[in-house]
């Protein structure tokens, strides 16, 4: 026979076993329902983990083509903080460096889009003339920022926007291109619309404006920063040079870094370049998440695992329920590899649809996913949970269909070809023959421990998110909150001053309200807002150290309002105006820092940047405050400076209000008493502390309810398996039950009997499963809050929660096996 005719041959052969196997399927619906449904469930949670990890890690920059392939640079300081790049650092990087085909840059900043009640505030990036040329991020109109818009400072007033600032704030006007916007009553000219797709080169974050760097002087009111040396304003990345291996540009990333310290001001802080892969990136929401999607890939393998046993039992206990046809078959020739090639292909035709199910399910999942992230929030977030598609996916999908087949197939199909002719074609084999029952039992015992594993790991993430929900941050959480912009609505300096002034007076006169202040930026945004360098005097400055330190501006009676101690000196007061010597307050790990206790720190000076000036002044402590939680609730304690508004001024800011009732009505007193003030006034990101803060919050609820899912499919599963362990010892144990029945046993005894059985495997399962989760969940600790990865709670709850769905699990089918006929029972052969 010829090579094609063998081909052909071998082809029709396994068109025939297809054909033969999809019959048998087809007989019994039960059975292939209930595998393609388990291995749908798995399959599904896999890709949901993995759509996940798509969007940080295989395309972290949505509408950007190959945006994995990015590399992004910043600059690390000598105590570990990422920075962000002084501007001409990034030029001289761009001129000198190699590693980067071309490297662009960008900032995000927050802007007033408008003026007016109709202001808004929307997020930006600062973006260099070539950003959207590095990207690839194709434009659906007008055209895309380039370098001739950023060469003369303040001479390049355009703008690109976003799709969904193009629909939700100008209509989808065809006629859009040419349009003026204004931001920060800085009026520009839209010359682009960015696919619907790009939402900015920051992971998780949604940018709806797009400006030149040469515009940010004219944007931030005058203030250039982007000839400052101690400033970082640009975070850069870029696509490689072919061939150029992260390791060579690390180096040449430090060479260039070597240059740059030689030449930085005396009184600038020492920092190294850094270049790390995109989704390595210091910005961006996989920073948060990532740790926790990798958990959850861990699991969802797990729980793949614990479905290829189960549908692996499911297979075992047909193909031995099949001895007799399996006999014949080898008796009349055929080899064991064509049994084996049967028994796998009726489970891989049940793998298909079980895989195109498992594809479409996380769109289910999705939603309830999303719920997770916060409603209301100061940064705006566009991180979709899990609904990654393309080919990816698709790719994803097969490996996990292949995969099972594999695991879940190929032992049993090679157990049952192992059939011993000299028995009697027509012997029914003993139901408890260690041949047949031992495999059960394992992949039972291997069932329950882990999914034993996989709830252990969802009790210890609810416990942290409760934890989290419920976390001392420092500050108390129901405080109302409501943030202003006033340049926008086209106040100056002194009309700004007089409202904030009688804006406080009239809520501090009002009985509903208790206490009330004023905050520049807000708490718990899982990013470090604001630094400042603030040198305590008598230190002698070396280039290693590195002053600076977040900072926060806020008016009197901001910590009696937030319920912030304070631990030494004073409050701000009135008195501590612009005619008044700067003052500030610090935090208590500052002062420990530097004076050891906080009445210490009480008097001394700090040195720092004048407010809006090139210049540097002594600012005296006048008060030291407990510490609280600026940025993540799992942050250290860590230095923290707040500066009196009076004699910082700023024109946003967050109104503060404690009121004597619920927070809804401070929340409506806020609103009251600032329409009566201005009716025309822009309001925004009103809410409590608790809701504006969710976002740190957040990252454990996404874990959490990935986790519940995987969790509840893993118990279902094991449930399903002792359920048919039972139902089919309780089928095989007919004729001996109808014996005990017939000679006077209780049915309770019946009962009692199986579900025995099914407990003890239980119990080693639990026992199993026990061990290796104390072992794994350690591992665990980068995305657990307030809680031991080895908790005894978390463990009990999901060992007391494994052993009454076994229970529940067994007991329906011993129950049904109790109530046979005797006499029926006896006539059975």
């Amino acid at each position: 026979m010829t090579y094609p005719e063998r081909v052909f041959e071998g082809l029709r052969s396994l068109a025939a076993d297809a054909r033969y196997a999809l019959r048998l399927l087809l007989k019994s619906p039960v059975y292939s329902a209930v595998v393609v449904a388990v291995l749908a469930l798995g399959i599904a949670v896999n890709l949901l983990t993995f759509g996940l990890f798509q969007a940080l890690v295989l395309t972290p920059i949505g509408g950007v083509p190959q945006s994995s392939e990015l590399r992004f640079l910043s600059a690390r300081t000598t105590s570990g903080r990422d920075v962000a790049l002084p501007y001409r650092d990034y030029e001289y990087v761009r001129d000198h460096g190699h590693s980067f085909e071309r490297l662009a840059g960008s900032y995000v900043q927050g802007w007033m889009l408008g003026r007016g009640s109709k202001a808004t505030m929307v997020f930006g990036e600062l973006v260099t003339g070539n950003y959207f040329d590095v990207l690839g991020a194709p434009m659906q109109r007008g055209r895309a920022i380039g370098p001739d818009d950023n060469r003369l400072r303040g001479g390049h007033p355009v703008a690109v926007i976003s799709d969904a600032l193009w629909r939700s704030r100008l209509g989808a006007t065809p006629d859009v291109i040419g349009r003026r916007i204004e931001l920060d009553r800085t009026p520009l000219t839209v010359i682009g619309v960015a696919g619907p797709e790009f939402h900015g080169a920051v992971a998780g974050l949604a940018s709806d404006v797009f400006v030149p760097y040469m515009m940010e002087g004219t944007l931030s009111g005058g203030v250039d920063r982007l000839d400052d040396p101690r400033i970082g304003i640009v975070f850069a990345f870029g696509r490689p040079q072919p061939g150029v291996a992260l390791a060579r540009a690390r180096a040449e990333a430090d060479s260039l870094g070597d240059v740059l310290a030689r030449v930085r001001p005396l009184d600038g802080f020492s920092e190294r370049l850094v270049v790390s892969p995109i989704w390595q990136a210091p910005q961006g929401a996989q920073t948060y998440v990532l740790p926790a999607v990798s958990l959850l890939s861990v699991m969802s393998a797990v729980l793949l695992l614990v479905v290829c046993l189960n549908v692996a039992g499911l297979v075992l206990v047909r193909s031995l329920g099949r001895t007799r046809e399996i006999a014949a078959r080898l008796a009349f020739g055929a080899g064991r590899g064509r049994i084996v090639r049967l028994l796998m292909i009726e489970t891989m035709i049940l793998a298909i649809p079980g895989g195109l199910i498992g594809y479409y399910l996380p769109r289910i999942a999705v939603p309830y996913l999303e719920a997770a992230q916060p409603t209301i929030t100061t940064l705006p977030l566009n991180f979709t949970a899990g609904n990654a598609g393309g080919s990816p996916m698709l790719i994803a999908a097969i490996i996990l269909v292949v995969a099972s087949v594999v695991l879940a197939g190929i032992g049993p199909a090679l157990r049952a070809s192992r059939v011993n002719l000299t028995m009697p074609l027509r012997q029914e084999s003993s139901p408890y023959s260690a041949r047949r029952s031992d495999l059960r039992h394992l992949l039972v015992v291997a069932q329950v421990a882990l999914s034993l594993l996989l709830l252990v790991a969802t009790a210890l993430v609810t416990r942290s998110l409760t934890n989290a929900r419920h976390a001392d941050a420092g500050f108390s959480r129901e405080v109302a909150s409501v943030t202003v912009d006033l340049l926008s609505a086209n106040y100056d300096e002194d009309r700004a001053r007089a409202f904030y002034r009688t804006l406080l007076e009239s809520l501090r006169s009002d009985p509903a309200i208790q206490d009330a202040s004023l905050m520049k930026d807000p708490l718990l945004m899982l990013v470090d807002l604001n630094t400042q360098e603030f040198i305590p005097e008598g230190r002698t400055r070396r280039r290693d150290d590195d002053f600076s330190f977040l900072f926060n501006v806020v008016a009197t009676d901001h910590f009696r309002t937030l319920g912030i101690p304070l631990l030494a000196g004073r409050d701000f007061a009135a008195r501590d105006d612009q005619s008044a010597p700067p003052a500030v307050i610090i935090n208590e790990t500052f002062a420990r820092r530097f004076w050891g206790t906080p009445a210490a720190a009480i008097g001394r000076r700090l040195q720092t940047k004048a407010w809006a000036r090139d210049t540097f002044e002594w600012r005296t402590i006048v008060g030291v405050a407990g510490d609280i939680k600026y940025a993540r609730l799992t942050e250290p304690p860590r230095p923290y400076v707040y500066l009196p508004h009076a004699q910082n001024f700023n024109g946003m800011m967050s109104v503060q209000a404690r009121g004597s009732g619920p927070p809804a009505a401070a929340i409506e007193a806020l609103r009251r008493h600032l329409v009566a003030l201005d009716p025309d006034l822009p309001m925004m990101q009103a809410g409590t502390l608790g809701e504006l803060t969710s976002l740190g919050v957040g990252i454990y609820d996404v874990t959490a309810r990935a986790l519940a899912i995987v969790g509840a499919a893993a118990t279902m599963l094991m449930a399903l398996g002792i359920f048919g362990l039972v139902a089919y010892t309780v089928q095989q144990s007919t004729k001996d039950t109808g014996i005990r029945l017939a000679v006077g046993a209780p049915r309770t005894r019946i009962v009692g009997r199986f579900v025995t059985r099914a407990m003890i495997l239980t119990v080693v399962g639990v026992t199993v499963g026990f061990s290796a989760a104390l072992a794994a969940t350690r591992l665990m600790s980068g995305v657990l809050y307030g809680v031991s990865a080895t908790d005894g709670m978390s463990f009990l709850t999901a060992s007391a929660g494994v052993i009454a769905t076994a229970l529940a699990a067994s007991f329906l089918p011993a129950w049904r096996g109790s109530r046979v006929d005797p006499l029926v029972a006896l006539r059975r052969e």
